[in-house]
C-alpha cells in the first residue's frame, strides 16, 4: 500500500510542477508583451 501511495505522490508532484511551469511561462510571456508594448509606444 505504501508503494502505491508513493507512486501517486510522484505523479501528483509532476502534475504540480507542470502546472507551475505553465504558469511561469504565461507570466513570462505577459511580462515580455508588456515590455514590448511599453518600448514600442
Amino acid at each position: 500500500m505504501m508503494f502505491i501511495g508513493y507512486l501517486y505522490g510522484i505523479r501528483a508532484e509532476r502534475q504540480l510542477k507542470k502546472r507551475n511551469l505553465l504558469q511561469y511561462a504565461v507570466q513570462n510571456v505577459t511580462f515580455s508583451l508588456q515590455w514590448i508594448y511599453v518600448l514600442s509606444h
